[in-house]
């Protein structure tokens, strides 16, 4: 068997507890409602703060749809960096 050479690699829960910043999780679900009908739910999760992200609820499932949702979501992701960015540009050193 051959040995490895150097220090141990960290571990996959390291790892994931590293990264669980830039994590999240994004789901398409099928809400039904009273009346019977079918909302499609798009959400995603942030693994940080264990906190929802962004909802969004439509009538259709199609590729289109959850493409610019998924549009959406980067689009305001980079507003809130660039938020986070400017206001800790202000912030005394």
């Amino acid at each position: 068997m051959i040995r490895r050479r150097g220090p141990p690699s960290q571990t996959w829960r390291t790892f994931l507890r590293n990264h669980a910043d830039a994590t999240a999780a994004i789901d398409l679900c099928v809400v039904p409602t009273l009346t019977f009908e079918s909302l499609f739910a798009f959400l995603v999760m942030g693994h940080g703060r264990r906190q929802l992200l962004w909802f969004a609820a439509q009538r259709e499932d199609t590729e289109r749809r959850v493409a610019e949702e998924q549009k959406r979501l980067e689009h305001e992701a980079a507003l809130q960096e660039e938020s986070r960015r400017a206001y800790e540009s202000r912030l005394p050193r």
